[in-house]
């Protein structure tokens, strides 16, 4: 089975490189560490997007994830973590995104076989969605939405991840698909609101696997549907998120609460039916 071995090695210098770039940029300007962890965030995204370009195998993308999963590893826990390593654990958090970030690539890869839109979409959300919510909430959010050890996240970050994500699903879906227009503005709105939702509900770095892994079952229970159905969806999730609310107002429950209630519901109902959210209805009640 031919491995691109190449390809490998063109990735790995690169992300080096990138590295390098970073902590130069650290040694000259004092940079944040959260930034810092951003920029490679970024650059990290953008390389991964020139996988389905530049393999052609599944197989070649494992071997790269374990060989990244291995250097972020000696990062970490040797002698490094000093030197190249504080461009990612600098941070005064624990966290484990960037193992995540990994993982969630080469799954997304395995699972869009070979699809460059169903590939695209999920990586171009996690790379530009999530780097933009954080840093647009650690420096201009007001609002706090966490409770008790839920990780801080605020209404202006979550908002802006919605429009991130909205754009980076509607453009691909537009240009490189046949979805009509109508129908990839609904599919463009659902994926932007509940992965928002999911993005606001994670914490210790999992959002880097949940946020892909999100984007890509939405897109792939969506693209092939008809527009009655979507429009139907588009009431669906809005009804829930009504009731919510209202449900909300009668007792104060916790985000992580709230959130996951409209986003298994939704899927409930969307994937099984109106009558399959009957049993969750019930405990959810009780």
């Amino acid at each position: 089975m031919n491995i691109e071995w190449l390809s490998i090695g063109f990735v790995l210098c690169m992300l080096l490189i990138a590295m390098c770039m970073i902590k130069i940029i650290e040694k000259k300007t004092k940079i944040h560490a959260e930034l810092k962890r951003k920029l490679l965030h970024i650059t990290m995204g953008l390389i991964m997007l020139t996988f389905p370009y530049v393999f052609h195998n599944v197989l070649s993308v494992g071997i790269l994830a374990v060989i990244a999963l291995a250097i972020l590893v000696l990062l970490k826990h040797t002698k490094l973590k000093e030197g190249l390593g504080t461009v990612l654990y600098s941070v005064d958090r624990e966290s484990l995104g960037e193992i995540f970030f990994v993982i969630s690539v080469f799954l997304i890869f395995y699972l869009s076989k070979g699809d460059k839109v169903l590939y695209s979409i999920p990586i171009l959300i996690l790379t530009f969605a999530d780097s933009t919510a954080a840093l647009i909430g650690k420096n201009y959010g007001k609002k706090n939405l966490a409770e008790l050890n839920e990780d801080a996240k605020s209404i202006e970050g979550s908002f802006i991840f919605f429009m991130v994500a909205f754009v980076a699903t509607l453009v691909p879906l537009l240009l490189f698909t046949d979805v009509g227009r109508e129908e990839t503005l609904i599919i463009a709105t659902i994926v932007g609101f509940n992965v928002a939702l999911v993005e606001m509900i994670s914490h210790s770095g999992n959002d880097n696997l949940l946020i892909p892994l999100t984007t890509y079952a939405f897109l792939a229970t969506h693209m092939g549907l008809g527009i009655e159905q979507l429009r139907m969806n588009l009431v669906i999730l809005v009804v829930i998120f009504i009731l919510v609310t209202i449900a909300n107002r009668v007792k104060a429950w916790s985000k992580l609460a709230l959130v996951e209630t409209l986003v298994v519901g939704y899927l409930t109902i969307t994937l099984y039916g109106i009558y399959a959210i009957i049993p969750p209805l019930i405990l959810f009640l009780t």
